[in-house]
């Protein structure tokens, strides 16, 4: 048995569209005229939907609601993973959704550089954004060299970071990385933070004859 859409006129005068399960369009029509509705034969038969695309549509919806079913049970296992582990595993399992941040790529550059004592030990507890527009005076106490007209960028973010020191204990540290390539020439990491470091010290340099 197939579903067939039939067009009809109500007792009203109004044009609507039924849906009709018969073995036939024929069928379909004949149970409209029953309940004395008009039957408009044009376009019905181009309206036939078959069962197998009733299935179908079944078949997705079911799919789409397990879909969704699993993206929350994940969710909520990855909370409770947060909730109940370390602040170094806590960072590392949210390190796998936001490797593409500044926050993330700048933190990789220090601990690929072995900048820290212990690598496998650091992880980031919270970072800061500076920018240009909104923080000129904090610029200028700690990073004038951004203020400079020849800079190449708009903004530092601040990183701070927990990791062991050489006795095995915890500390405190804050990186910096520059953001905002007002030139959009600096993709990588890496040459950001070169371009920084030759930038920063041609300042201090610079004011350092004054």
């Amino acid at each position: 048995m197939k579903t067939y859409e039939v067009r009809v006129k109500n007792i009203n005068d109004e044009i609507v569209t039924m849906a009709i399960e018969e073995e036939s369009l024929s069928a379909a029509q004949s149970k409209c005229r029953e309940i004395a509705l008009e039957v408009l034969d044009d376009n019905n038969k181009n309206c036939e939907i078959s069962s197998d695309n009733n299935e179908s549509m079944h078949v997705n919806r079911n799919t789409n609601k397990y879909l969704i079913i699993t993206i929350v049970s994940i969710g909520i296992i990855l909370g409770v993973l947060l909730n109940i582990s370390s602040a170094l595993t806590r960072d590392r399992i949210v390190g796998l959704v936001a490797f593409a941040t500044d926050e993330r790529k700048c933190f990789n550059y220090y601990k690929d550089d072995d900048y820290f004592k212990d690598p496998d030990s650091a992880y980031i507890d919270s970072s800061t954004i500076l920018t240009k527009k909104n923080d000129k005076e904090e610029l200028k106490l700690y990073y004038p060299h951004i203020l400079d007209k020849k800079s190449s960028f708009n903004s530092i973010i601040e990183v701070n970071v927990f990791a062991k020191n050489s006795m095995g204990g915890y500390v405190s540290d804050k990186i910096e990385c520059p953001l905002g390539d007002k030139y959009n020439l600096f993709d990588d990491m890496e040459i950001k933070m070169a371009t920084y470091h030759i930038e920063k010290y041609a300042y201090q340099h610079k004011t350092r004859k004054h």
